[in-house]
Parts: structure tokens; C-alpha cells; sequence
């Protein structure tokens, strides 16, 4: 590193950038598109040293530093990373950044969907086995951030996203682990391809020391074997034997070289769906290779449960189940959520597209779905994909959807927010939905 660094974009990664880079004695430059009473509504505080722009894409400050950290949401292809390249500039995501100052090991997740459940999985498992860890990257407190705080326990365990890893050069964890690859971010990618290389850009530092643990099911990346780094184990709920976590009569057992033991029956895993024993598995993996005690984790997949917005349950009114699943911002999301449903489902469905293929899960609208309320920027769309199939109503807002929903459900149904696209285009993310779905019911439970 060298000692004058531009912080572009100062989101939550941003200011545990700053918060690091200013420890570390490097000078520290920032730049936000945001208006500077826009950003302070965040609760946040720059200090003095750190020059900062607002309403500022950045341009201006190259030529004052040597390397640039870059926001998440600042695309790779930008022209704004183009020009620092150009300029020779030191161009990392804030992930990269953060895992050159820390020694502990790092326990990296990704995937297109399960990420934030499976962190936070491993996290508690490792805890409740007395291991000293914690959460970071995009779960909600940055590497940055916990770097930056001088944290020296056993594991970081560390939700990464595909843009994350769009600008790393020497990220190098422990253990990398990859839940799955399906179609999302289309509107960031020109291809799948394009997506799922990203992705597998994880395990592309991993030494012989190190572990790369994948999907065995995902057939996207098992064509992409060639290029794993490190030890790889695999994770699968369709076959067995394999080097890894499976399912063999009801019951998850891991295998190494060695050996093969027995974890615990599957009808004991507290989380329901096939998406949810894949994100067990993937946990199991883990653990057994960081020497947890098999009794421990079974403990721990006895009774957690997914973070809010997955799959949520929120009340039971007059027989008519409602579910949050507000996190399920692309199609094969909401795919897994159909499947993981045996009654029949009023959708409520949309928000804005990332340029998803809704015909892609034409047969599990066909088998689950009842009737689907379309709202926000995709609803036309959706009403275009699925109108030939089922009964498509548009609503204007979340409780005119709602409302619709419980009108029309029968008892025994499900009523399911499940969207399939971003939140952005009617909330400031997908827990503001989700929240406001919840309160929406509630407000029908209190009627």
C-alpha cells in the first residue's frame, strides 16, 4: 500500500475503509455521489484530517493519491475505475483492502443466494464450539471494519459478494466456501459467464494449505473445476459418497479421506427446504474441517433459523398463511421458495429487474402458484411471462397488494412475498420491504 489512498463511496464499507486506513497512518481521501447533508442522515462522522467531496464522482482526486478503494456498488467496468487504471493507480475493493491487515483466518462465503444465512450458521457453530469468531463483510459490518478494530480471535467469517470480488488481487482466505451460481446481476453482468467467473475468483489465491469447498449439485460450477485453488470438498443433498457433507438415508454424513461419520438425521435441521439443508451442508463442511465437535453442530442445526426476510413466517390469519421472503431479489430465489411450499401461493411478486428470465420457473408457477399480484417496475413483465398461466392482478403499493392477497386467499393457502427482483425501485432495500410487508399484516391481524 501506499500512503495516500481515495476512499470512492462512503457506504458501510466505506467508512470501515477509512476508519482502517487512518489506523494503518495512511492519508485518506473520500469521495460520495451523495450531498453531504443527505449522507449525515447515516449518523456517520468524517474526521478532520480526511479530505472529503460530496456530490463528487471522484475524477478530481486521483492525481492526489496512490491506490483507490472502491464502494460495492462502483461497477469494475466504471468509467470512474477505467480512469484510475489508466492512471496507474492501485485500483481494490474494500474487501481486498481490509485482508492485507489482518492475520486471523479468514472464512469467506458466496454464492448467488444463502449467503447471510450460512455466515451466520458458521459463526454460531464455531461459537457454541468455544472458538473465538465473528461476522463481517456483506452481512452488515465490513472486514474493514472489524480489521480496524484490532480483532484477534479464531475466524473471521466473512459474506462476500460478487462485487466484492470484482477487484481483488492477494485476497487469500482459509477456508472459501461457494453455495451456488444462478442467473442474478445481469444488469451488471453482460453474461452469466461473466457472473459465475466472478464468483470463482474466491478460490483463485488459495495455497495447498487452504480449503475450497463447493456446491457438487450446482452444474455451472462444477464445469468450472480448473479453477479451484487449495483442498476442495464438496457439499450435495443428491449424492453421496463424495469428499464432503451429503445425505445417505436421512442422515448427513461427512466424509474426508479417512473417514466417514456420521453427523445427525435430517428431519432434525430446524431450518425447512431443500435450499436450507444445501445451506446445512455447506455449514457442515465447514466445521468439520475447522475440528468442530459433531455433537455441537447437530446442536446448532437443531435449532437455528434463517435471518429475517428468508422464508419468514409472520402470522396465520383465519388459516391463511403469510410468509416474508422479501430477500428473494432474483428468479432462482423465488424458485427455491415455491419449491420449499406445498400448499397453493398467492404471489405477490416484482420490484425492479435485474434483467431476470421469469419463463425460467414457468413450472413451479404452474404447480404452486394460485393467483399473483405483480407490483413495482417489473409488474408488466411478470404479468407478460405468467397471464397465459395463472390469473395476474397488478397492485399499485405493497398493501393494495396485500389487501388484494388476503381478499382472495382461501383457507390452507399462502399468501408469499417472494419478489424475484431488487427492493430499489419502491424501498431503500429489501428489509424495508420485508418490514413493510410484515407491517401490513399486522395491520390486517389488528383489523
Amino acid at each position: 500500500m501506499g500512503d495516500r489512498v481515495l476512499i470512492a463511496g462512503l457506504g458501510k464499507s466505506g467508512v470501515g475503509a477509512m476508519r482502517l486506513a487512518l489506523s494503518q497512518d495512511i492519508k485518506v481521501f473520500a469521495c460520495e455521489k451523495k450531498r453531504a447533508s443527505e449522507w449525515e442522515k447515516c449518523g456517520e462522522t468524517i474526521p478532520p484530517q480526511v479530505k472529503v467531496e460530496f456530490e463528487s464522482n471522484g475524477f478530481e482526486l486521483l492525481d492526489e493519491v496512490t491506490d483507490v478503494i472502491v464502494s460495492p456498488g462502483i461497477s469494475y467496468k466504471s468509467d470512474f475505475v477505467k480512469r484510475a487504471i489508466n492512471k496507474k493507480k492501485n485500483v481494490m475493493s474494500e474487501i481486498e483492502f481490509a485482508s492485507r491487515y489482518t492475520t486471523v483466518p479468514i472464512i469467506a462465503v458466496t454464492g448467488t443466494n444463502g449467503k447471510t444465512t450460512v455466515t451466520k450458521l458458521i459463526n454460531e457453530i464455531l461459537r457454541k464450539d468455544g472458538k473465538e469468531s465473528i461476522e463481517a463483510g456483506n452481512i452488515g459490518t465490513s472486514l474493514s471494519e472489524v480489521v480496524s478494530q484490532n480483532f484477534k480471535g479464531d475466524y473471521i467469517v466473512c459474506e462476500i459478494s460478487s462485487f466484492q470480488l470484482e477487484l481483488i488481487s492477494n485476497l487469500k482466505p482459509h477456508i472459501s466456501l461457494l453455495l451456488n451460481i444462478t442467473p442474478d446481476h445481469l444488469d451488471r453482468y453482460d453474461s452469466l459467464d461473466e457472473y459465475a467467473d466472478t464468483k470463482m475468483r474466491i478460490f483463485e489465491n488459495l495455497s495447498d494449505e487452504d480449503f475450497g469447498i463447493i456446491n457438487a449439485d450446482d452444474s455451472l460450477i462444477m464445469t468450472k473445476l480448473s479453477k479451484l485453488r487449495g483442498q476442495t470438498f464438496f457439499f450435495s443433498r443428491t449424492q453421496s459418497k463424495i469428499k464432503g457433507a451429503y445425505v445417505d438415508s436421512g442422515e448427513i454424513v461427512f466424509r474426508d479421506l479417512k473417514f466417514a461419520e456420521n453427523i445427525m438425521p435430517i428431519e432434525r435441521i430446524k431450518m425447512k427446504g431443500c435450499h436450507n439443508l444445501e445451506n446445512a451442508l455447506s455449514a457442515v463442511s465447514v466445521s468439520m474441517i475447522v475440528d468442530v465437535k459433531k455433537e455441537v453442530v447437530a446442536e446448532v442445526l437443531e435449532k437455528f433459523l434463517p435471518p429475517s426476510h428468508r422464508m419468514e413466517e409472520v402470522a396465520n390469519i383465519n388459516n391463511v398463511l403469510f410468509i416474508n421472503d422479501s430477500k428473494a431479489t432474483n428468479i432462482d430465489a423465488l424458485k427455491r421458495a415455491l419449491e420449499g411450499i406445498e400448499e397453493k401461493v398467492i404471489l405477490i411478486a416484482g420490484g425492479r429487474d435485474k434483467n431476470g428470465d421469469f419463463a425460467s420457473i414457468t413450472d413451479e408457477v404452474k404447480s404452486s402458484v394460485r393467483l399473483i399480484i405483480a407490483i413495482g417496475e417489473a409488474a408488466g413483465k411478470i404479468e407478460k411471462a405468467f397471464s397465459d398461466i395463472v390469473e395476474v392482478f397488478r397492485a399499485k403499493t405493497l398493501e393494495e397488494a396485500v389487501n388484494k392477497a388476503y381478499r382472495i386467499a382461501r383457507p390452507g393457502e399462502v399468501v408469499l412475498l417472494s419478489p424475484g427482483c431488487a427492493s430499489f425501485d419502491m424501498f431503500d432495500s429489501y428489509e424495508h420491504r420485508g418490514d413493510e410487508f410484515k407491517r401490513c399484516v399486522r395491520k390486517l391481524y389488528e383489523n
